[in-house]
């Protein structure tokens, strides 16, 4: 999925099925690209109050070993917040 900004959006997220979930357990729901902004990240989503289970928490952790971006967003603040540090749109000002 290609947007305005030049950039990736893929969902990870398959469905489950009643006997089993379609993805690898533990691998997050957005794969986030922008090529022209060298930026990029995996993001798991959650609630407000939502947890992450301990698959997830084995996939994050991994990441940080190995200084893969990882983000856990909870709102489209957090994304906003992620495009602006990485420099992909400007924080407007308030």
């Amino acid at each position: 999925m290609r947007d305005t900004l030049n950039g990736y959006v893929w969902s990870t997220e398959q469905g489950y099925r009643r006997d089993s979930i379609r993805v690898t357990a533990g691998i997050p729901d957005l794969i986030v690209i922008f090529p022209d902004h060298e930026a990029w990240t995996f993001v798991e989503l959650k609630g407000p109050k939502g947890k992450l289970r301990a698959s997830q928490k084995v996939f994050r952790d991994a990441c940080r070993t190995c200084g893969i971006p990882w983000q856990l967003w909870r709102s489209a603040e957090d994304a906003m917040e992620w495009c602006v540090t990485a420099g992909i749109i400007k924080k407007a000002d308030t």
